[in-house]
């Protein structure tokens, strides 16, 4: 009786499984057709418009960046002409104050 009631249950876990099994293989050929990739005109439309924005977005940032830079540097320069002509003065003027100094 033990025996019968094993080999019974080994017989509904193998139907339970070849059940699972067909209805697993069921399900995903209903969710593949449901989500299936769009035709290759279709793709190639959405592949070319994904790639031209975001070949928008790269020249975008490369401008802006381009910009930034450029301000910086011009910047930049006209700090460093600032501080010559001040060092400049500053020689100037020490040089007149000695002068000053010795003079008097």
């Amino acid at each position: 009786m033990h025996l019968e009631r094993l080999e019974h249950q080994a017989h509904s876990g193998a139907s339970s499984f070849a059940l699972g099994i067909l209805l697993g293989a069921a399900v995903g050929a209903t969710l593949g057709l449901a989500f299936a990739p769009r035709a290759g005109r279709e793709t190639r439309r959405q592949v070319q418009e994904s790639a031209e924005r975001l070949r928008r977005k790269a020249t975008a940032t490369y401008d802006g960046a381009s910009h930034s830079l450029s301000d910086v540097v011009s910047r930049t320069r006209d700090a460093f002409a600032a501080g010559r002509e001040a060092l400049h003065s500053a020689r100037a003027s020490s040089g007149r104050a000695a002068v000053d100094v010795s003079v008097s």
